[in-house]
């Protein structure tokens, strides 16, 4: 195990070696970690381009990271047009680091996936966030953007439900944008709910283009959570065909849709699955995390084991967002040993 700031304090006064991909898993990740990964990422600093694509801070419960080191790092996006890849999780980040991420979106064009968990992003950082994906002071802002995960647990469900329209928006198709569309979207926060998913319904969010959907809406209801289920019925074919209708580009269709709330049961469970039947083959993953759901009806609805398609489901909530959602969505790269 080498110390995290070591490492770091090592490649920038190597002068930025051919290292590709940094993670760091560690609970001791602070500001000082930031600071020196910024200067990393600018080319004063590594002597030339910087080398690294991917770049991951994360630990499924907290670390030590505050804006005072995540402000640094993503300012360093506006000089960086390397990076592809940003996982950034602190128990104590929020607005600021969400301002400076959007700032620094206005004219960087390479990143492509952004995944943003700050236990203290407001509304105010979601609003940032938001406008960014819509294009910026410049309309040029997350040019390059595909991939986008947002979380945190003080913002509220309107802030939440205008990302959702945001990232909808952004998803489909557009011969008069010059952005690239969204390919996938996640939602991460315990306590929104039902308001939420009826954004998600009304602005067609599974069936706006999007490959990918992860939501974690911690307090929706099965009627919530039911209202989701049905609007799956639209993330087919229909979709592509009313886009050649009108001339626009063919739209992607839903492949992989997670979706957790403490508060699913029974009845959200056994719609999602009625639906995920009907729905179109190229829809074949569903993974569900509902906490008020029976043993009896999550092995029930649980796809075979030669099935092509998958379909799971848990009411064990805690386990799904470590397991799941910090494990397959918000770790983009898998299989790391801690650094």
């Amino acid at each position: 195990v080498v110390e995290e700031k070591q490492l770091a304090e090592e490649m920038v006064e190597a002068g930025c070696p051919r290292i590709e991909e940094v993670v760091f898993t560690g609970n001791t990740s602070d500001d000082q970690l930031g600071r020196l990964l910024g200067m990393l990422l600018r080319p004063v600093w590594s002597q030339g381009a910087p080398h690294l694509l991917r770049l991951t801070i994360a630990h499924p419960r907290k670390n030590l990271l505050t804006d005072q080191g995540g402000i640094p790092l993503a300012q360093a996006l506006e000089e960086n047009n390397v990076l592809k890849s940003l996982v950034l999780f602190g128990t104590q980040i929020g607005d600021g680091t969400a301002w400076a991420l959007a700032s620094s979106l206005e004219s960087n064009t390479r990143l492509e996936s952004l995944v943003f968990y700050g236990k203290r992003l407001t509304g105010r950082g979601v609003g940032m966030l938001s406008r960014a994906l819509k294009g910026g002071q410049t309309g040029k802002a997350s040019l390059g953007l595909k991939h986008l995960v947002v979380g945190g647990s003080d913002f509220k469900e309107e802030d939440a439900c205008d990302l959702v329209r945001a990232a909808a928006n952004r998803a489909s198709p557009s011969t008069e944008r010059s952005q690239v569309s969204l390919e996938s979207f996640g939602l991460v926060n315990a306590l929104i709910g039902d308001t939420t998913c009826r954004s998600a319904v009304l602005a067609g969010l599974l069936s706006s283009g999007l490959i990918e959907v992860d939501l974690v809406l911690g307090q929706a209801t099965d009627d919530g959570l039911g209202a989701l289920a049905g609007s799956l019925g639209l993330a087919t074919d229909e979709g592509s065909v009313q886009a050649q209708i009108s001339g626009k580009q063919r739209r992607r269709k839903l492949s992989q849709l997670r979706l957790a709330s403490a508060m699913g049961g029974d009845s959200a469970l056994e719609q999602m699955h009625n639906a995920w039947k009907t729905a179109s083959q190229t829809l074949d993953l569903i993974q569900l995390g509902f906490g008020e759901a029976s043993d009896g009806a999550c092995s029930r609805c649980r796809s075979g084991p030669t099935s092509t398609r998958k379909f799971s489901a848990t009411n064990d909530f805690g386990a799904y967002m470590d397991e799941v959602i910090f494990s397959d969505v918000m770790m983009r790269q898998r299989g790391h040993d801690k650094l």
